[in-house]
């Protein structure tokens, strides 16, 4: 596993207070002084106490089927990843990763602090969980790039058609002691701020994002148009 240490620098609290104003306020970016204010006192206690950092693993993969992906690990159960695995050449690997803001955010959202400043620190805490996962995924891909290969884009357990019991075998494949993160008995991680997920990594990986083959309209974490030929293949 290749661990990734990270330390917030400015531009990334100018990119969480962005990200965190937007969640705030549903994309408007206007809030009143009250939330405002709680913004800039969970930023700063956010840089105070979070200990961001992550993991990686690339895993050959053995197998493919229409409803999974196996590696030497145990299985992806994915009809929407197996598709990007099928129709993706060359030598074909998972890359797992797991990152997390650390568990002393976890603490200050527990705290004994007003419920305005409670909600807005959280807020803030899941923005910069996806930031951290977002700076680990640029680290992969930088390596898998030079490499002349090509991945999909990451997904996680609990997303799409991805079951959040998949939380298994991405924890097999890494040491998520290493990092400060456990797994519960129903699958979740502790710290709560954490990001799990895999990617297809091959030579060509024709369909990087899952989303091309799905119809469902209505998904708020959709990254891409429906394109009726890929959905049109999975459904077949």
């Amino acid at each position: 596993m290749e661990v990734v240490r990270l330390k917030i620098a400015e531009e990334h609290v100018e990119m969480l207070r962005k990200d965190s104003l937007a969640a705030l306020t549903g994309g408007t970016g206007r809030a009143n002084e009250e939330t405002l204010a709680a913004l800039e006192r969970s930023l700063a206690t956010i840089v105070a106490c979070a200990e961001p950092c992550g993991g990686y693993r690339y895993v050959k993969v053995t197998e493919v089927s229409r409803s999974e992906v196996t590696t030497v690990l145990g299985p992806v159960e994915s009809t929407r990843l197996s598709l990007i695995a099928r129709r993706s050449s060359g030598d074909k690997q998972l890359v797992f990763t797991l990152s997390t803001a650390g568990e002393a955010v976890d603490d200050a959202i527990a705290g004994d602090i007003p419920l305005l400043d409670k909600f807005v620190l959280d807020t803030v805490a899941s923005e910069l969980a996806e930031i951290v996962a977002g700076l680990v995924e640029e680290r992969w891909l930088e390596e898998v790039g030079a490499a002349g290969r090509e991945a999909s884009a990451r997904m996680s357990p609990g997303y799409c058609d991805w079951l959040i019991r998949g939380q298994t075998v991405v924890f097999r494949a890494l040491d998520a002691a290493a990092l400060g993160v456990r797994l519960t008995d129903s699958f979740l991680m502790i710290p709560s701020k954490s990001v799990s997920s895999a990617a297809v990594v091959a030579d060509e990986v024709p369909l990087k994002v899952q989303c091309l083959a799905c119809g469902r309209k209505d998904c708020q974490f959709r990254r891409a148009a429906t394109d009726d030929a890929w959905s049109a293949e999975l459904a077949g």
